[in-house]
């Protein structure tokens, strides 16, 4: 994996990962800033592997949402310190069973395979709630 970005003013840079084209805009004014697309990248990994991990379980999925907020530190160099996520789910499979099965796949995400939640300080807090055809638990 390789990534190069060129600088082009202010806080901006644009380049590639890979070949796929990435902006960063460091001032977040019209793109991500670079830890904006760190917590993108945490619910995306998360996301996929979910999504992996259910279709497996013969899950038929219809929707499947993943909503990452990171708390800041206050001061320099201001890493992440906690995670909020919620994984909103809709599929064709009682909601019980639904949530047993979801739970798991997070579980699973984060204990084994997301590569970005490794890659990141895996001590600081990270709840997780689900939500089953729009009911929280």
């Amino acid at each position: 994996m390789k990534t190069k970005i060129r600088w082009h003013g202010g806080q901006r840079f644009e380049g590639e990962v890979d070949g796929a084209p990435i902006v960063l805009d460091g001032e977040s004014a019209t793109e991500a800033g670079p830890m904006q697309v760190v917590l993108g990248a945490l619910a995306g990994c998360m996301g996929i592997d979910i999504a992996m991990i259910l279709e497996k379980g013969r899950v038929e999925l219809s929707d499947l949402e993943v909503e990452v907020e990171g708390q800041r530190a206050e001061d320099p160099p201001r890493c992440f310190i906690g995670y909020t996520m919620v994984v909103k789910v809709t599929a064709k499979e009682p909601s019980d069973r639904l949530r047993e099965k979801v739970e798991r796949a997070v579980a699973l995400s984060k204990e084994k395979y997301c590569s970005v939640w490794h890659t990141l300080d895996r001590h600081v807090a990270f709840e997780v709630a689900v939500e089953i055809a729009g009911q929280r638990g």
